[in-house]
């Protein structure tokens, strides 16, 4: 659920693990800030959601190629 720690974002029903504001800890989100990109395991709709280069979006998260 929205609002709970977390670690990744598949750990989360909205995708994505961000953090509560500068600095803060994690906590699971349904909405990527405004102008971020997704860590591996991180919610996405195409690659370029993906903050690593050459990233793959599989079944709605960044996955690293050949893994």
């Amino acid at each position: 659920a929205d609002n709970v720690s977390c670690a990744t974002g598949d750990q989360c029903c909205g995708s994505y693990c961000e953090p509560n504001g500068v600095g803060g800890a994690l906590e699971c989100s349904s909405t990527l800030p405004n102008g971020s990109c997704s860590d591996l395991q991180g919610g996405c709709s195409t690659p370029a959601d993906c903050c690593l280069s050459g990233a793959l979006c599989v079944n709605g998260f960044c996955a690293s190629p050949g893994l």
